[in-house]
């Protein structure tokens, strides 16, 4: 049974702003029963590659650290190598991570696993690209 994770008002605020965003533009997207269908999918086949229901990595990140993107996620305009910060961790493998511009824009916020990202390297050079 899933437990109840709480929902912080900043959160809240964001959400009720796509909410509205949604509203205004309805035929855009995809339905919530498609979505579903297609995220638990995923997380099947994720789980019976990996060969378990859980990450292998163990929690190791904070509130404000910044993390690098393992992978595209082209429905937010991400590419595998872009910074984020971590602005919500969920035990036991969950992780919600802001991405913003240059200027300092919100590029997305989107909720990852562990998994996902990686923490910078000493090595790592940072470079500046468009968005869409």
């Amino acid at each position: 049974m899933p437990q109840k994770v709480p929902i912080p008002d900043w959160h809240r605020s964001i959400l009720d702003e796509r909410l509205t965003e949604y509203q205004v533009a309805s035929d855009e997207g995809e339905a919530w029963p498609r979505v579903r269908d297609r995220l638990l999918r995923d997380l099947a086949e994720r789980n019976s590659a990996e060969g378990s229901r859980w990450p292998k990595k163990r929690m190791k990140y904070k509130l404000l650290d910044t993390v690098v993107l393992d992978r595209d996620l082209p429905q937010h305009g991400l590419r595998a190598g872009d910074l984020g910060a971590v602005v919500e961790v969920y035990e036991p493998a969950g992780l919600e991570v802001e991405f913003v511009t240059a200027s300092g824009k919100t590029q997305a916020l989107v909720t990852l696993n562990v998994e996902d990202v990686r923490p910078v390297q000493e090595n790592d050079l940072v470079a500046v690209r468009s968005v869409a």
